[in-house]
């Protein structure tokens, strides 16, 4: 089947019309030489082929240089190989349009922070490392000062585009973490240890707790009795990190079963905290 070449972004990604809808088109060397009206047959040397909404992806490249767009379609094809689910198509839009932005935003001196920078790394692992190689794709190609704070915008884009989902769920679930962060800590009195495994399962936790909220279902936990007798004050600041869930997620959708799952990771992050502490004023005794 032939396809026609409308538009050339690098010498590795060109935009194809098969007569009924624009794809792109990505493999080394593809657009080397071409020219819009050139005709290209499918073969080997296509190592991906992408669909676009056409509507909204010629739009954004309208308002895009093609160098850019190319760039962000070599970041993509990284994405989709490191990837094992089918990226949703958006994210050909979202991404050139966030990037894009970006850069408006570097060149203007503008600071980039993300306050929910560690709480993104621990929610989305593998979005997170692969997010850390489109960054480096893109300071390379545009020689531009990115910051590392971008690490976090780019996973949650990954994040919805490998599972059809929304990028301001996954920003929901990072604000909520950084809540419950900031919640427990004023109510322990200690820094959460976010290094430490227990406050990871406890985040992995809370991110499966958000899922079934969002998506109807529950949890069975075993003993809740003797968890609100025996952790009294964990099962009371599990009722608070259930209200914090509740009122992001406007519902009421946190079952019992749940705020005792939460409150056994809790109690052992106050564990781990106690430990911690025993730990520096030893530290402090031994050095007098």
């Amino acid at each position: 089947m032939e396809y026609c070449v409308q538009k050339v972004f690098n010498n590795n990604v060109v935009l194809v019309d098969n007569g009924e809808e624009e794809i792109i088109f990505y493999g080394k060397g593809i657009g080397f030489g071409k020219k819009p009206g050139c005709v290209i047959v499918k073969d080997s040397k296509i190592e991906k082929v992408f669909t676009v909404d056409n509507k909204q992806f010629n739009q954004v490249i309208s308002q895009t240089n093609s160098k850019l767009v190319g760039l962000c379609e070599d970041v993509i094809y990284m994405i989709s190989k490191s990837i094992p689910e089918e990226l949703d198509p958006k994210i050909h839009v979202s991404l050139i349009d966030h990037i894009s932005f970006l850069v408006s935003r570097i060149e203007k001196g503008e600071e980039i922070s993300n306050p929910f920078l560690m709480e993104t790394e621990i929610l989305f692992r593998e979005e997170y490392r692969v997010a850390g190689e489109a960054i480096e794709i893109l300071r390379k190609g545009l020689e531009l000062p990115i910051p590392d704070d971008e690490i976090g915008f780019i996973a949650l884009h990954i994040q919805s585009a490998r599972n059809g989902g929304s990028k301001a769920t996954a920003m929901k679930f990072a604000f909520v973490i950084n809540s419950v962060t900031k919640y427990l800590e004023k109510e322990i009195g200690a820094a959460m240890p976010q290094k430490s495994l227990e406050y990871m399962r406890f985040v992995t936790h809370l991110r499966f707790a958000m899922e079934r909220i969002v998506e109807g279902g529950d949890i069975a936990t075993l003993m809740k009795d003797e968890i609100k007798q025996h952790y009294a004050a964990s099962y009371k600041m599990g009722k608070g990190v259930a209200k914090i869930m509740k009122n992001i997620f406007a519902t009421e959708n946190v079952s019992d079963d749940e705020i005792c799952a939460i409150t056994v990771h809790i109690e052992r992050i106050k564990m781990i905290i106690d430990e911690m502490e025993k730990k520096e004023k030893s530290k402090i005794y031994r050095a007098q």
